[in-house]
């Protein structure tokens, strides 16, 4: 009986002693165990093999990581192409002499640069290769880059008078 002001002693609780929440883990644990020792035994009981739908979810964990990978790949690389891109514009624009507007550069693959436009003369052209050239990333520029040709002056055989005919007839104008 316990008396008044008193408190009944007990055996000790030893502190390693496992909580609630530590028994529970451990007995699911244990189920999940049991559950899986009875579904392998029951699976061979019933004369079937593990082995097919073991391969069958490797094989089709192996194609999902590819796709992921390769669809990986594939933004890093075009987000590289996209860099490179604007790298050489402004390397267009910062250069005076080239018309940067005029100029059109695009990434086709990893490292490989196509120029295409129309650009003042031979000297431009070079310009513009070798600054696409000389950025770091770039291995290869390929030229699709056209001269503007320069103007022509066409002169007429001078008449028998010594006065020399005009290159182009004017058009007679009709009115209506």
């Amino acid at each position: 009986m316990k008396k008044a002001g008193t408190q009944e002693v007990g055996p000790a609780k030893p502190d390693h002693a496992p909580s609630a929440k530590g028994r529970g883990i451990k007995t699911r644990l244990r189920w999940l165990l049991i559950g899986t020792v009875l579904g392998v035994a029951l699976s061979m009981w019933a004369g079937e093999s593990l082995h097919g739908p073991i391969r069958s979810v490797a094989r089709h964990t192996a194609d999902v990581s590819s796709a992921l990978w390769d669809r990986y790949t594939e933004a890093r690389s075009s987000a590289r192409n996209m860099g490179l891109e604007q790298q050489i514009t402004s390397r267009f624009e910062g250069d005076k002499s080239i018309e940067a507007d005029q100029i059109q550069v695009s990434v086709e693959a990893e490292g490989v640069v196509t120029l295409k436009g129309i650009v003042a003369d031979k000297s431009v052209k070079e310009k513009a290769m070798e600054l696409a050239r000389d950025t770091r990333g770039v291995k290869k520029v390929v030229d699709h880059l056209a001269i503007l040709p320069s103007p022509r002056v066409v002169t007429s055989p001078s008449d028998a008078d010594g006065i020399e005919a005009p290159a182009l007839a004017e058009r007679p104008t009709t009115r209506r």
